[in-house]
């Protein structure tokens, strides 16, 4: 046990029971005592545990880093500025309106305050998201540490790999996959699927290109090929029972 000074005239101790993770504080006679909404713990860096509630805000964050410090809801819409989660140092620094923001490591989510259902782990992940228009839009997701970085006012995107930097400033609807250096190796753009290298079966002679069903079959209408020889493209298509090549080149 720790002695504190003593308030309001009377001895105080702050008991932690490290096994279960529950602090509080009660008075010298085990009387117990306020309840915390935020505690600083010091070491080699200080930092801010809090549960911190705005006002008009329905609250329900957890803030580990000095984060959402200045969230806040509104009348009407107590659910704005509530329902947070950070870990890391400045993990949603900025967060004002922003609800249902999970970031996870250093700087995570850290400029972004009216946007919503954003999740980021990974030091520096969604690092410059700042959606503006405080309506509930967001649900950006980016799992990789310095990932996602651009992205300023986009929407409903799923990154998944480290570095992946560049980005648009309102990329939104895409889902990109990458390696960890940030080499994007295939992303949805909203509309089109853009793949990087080859792409084969897991084994040989086995496997269809479209849905291989006599009942119910799923085909693709046709592929683009292109002439090695005189690098003119082609659009293949069974017409009639005859597989028709289609010169597309201008």
């Amino acid at each position: 046990m720790i002695w504190t000074p003593k308030i309001d005239g009377v001895d105080k101790v702050l008991a932690a029971h490290i096994n279960d993770l529950q602090l509080w504080k009660v008075d010298s006679d085990g009387a117990a005592g306020p309840t915390f909404d935020h505690l600083h713990i010091a070491g080699g860096t200080d930092a801010l545990f809090s549960t911190y509630k705005g006002a008009n805000s329905d609250g329900y964050n957890i803030f580990i880093g000095g984060g959402g410090q200045s969230s806040v809801g509104q009348g009407g819409a107590t659910h704005k500025g509530a329902y947070n989660t950070a870990q890391g140092m400045y993990a949603l620094g900025s967060n004002t309106t922003g609800y249902q923001n999970s970031a996870m490591g250093m700087y995570a989510l850290c400029f972004n305050t009216t946007g919503s259902q954003n999740s980021a782990m990974g030091m520096n992940a969604l690092y410059d998201l700042d959606i503006v228009a405080d309506d509930g839009t967001g649900a950006n997701t980016a799992v990789g540490a310095n990932t996602g970085r651009g992205i300023v006012t986009g929407v409903n995107n799923t990154i998944l790999g480290a570095n992946v930097g560049g980005l648009a400033a309102a990329l939104s609807n895409n889902i990109i996959l990458a390696i960890g250096t940030g080499a994007i190796k295939a992303q949805y753009d909203g509309t089109n699927w853009l793949l990087t290298g080859n792409v084969y079966p897991a084994a040989d002679n086995t496997y269809y290109l479209g849905k291989n069903d006599d009942d119910a079959p799923f085909a693709w209408k046709g592929v683009i090929l292109k002439d090695t020889t005189n690098g003119r493209y082609y659009r293949i298509e069974v017409i009639n029972g005859v597989v028709t090549p289609t010169d597309l080149t201008d």
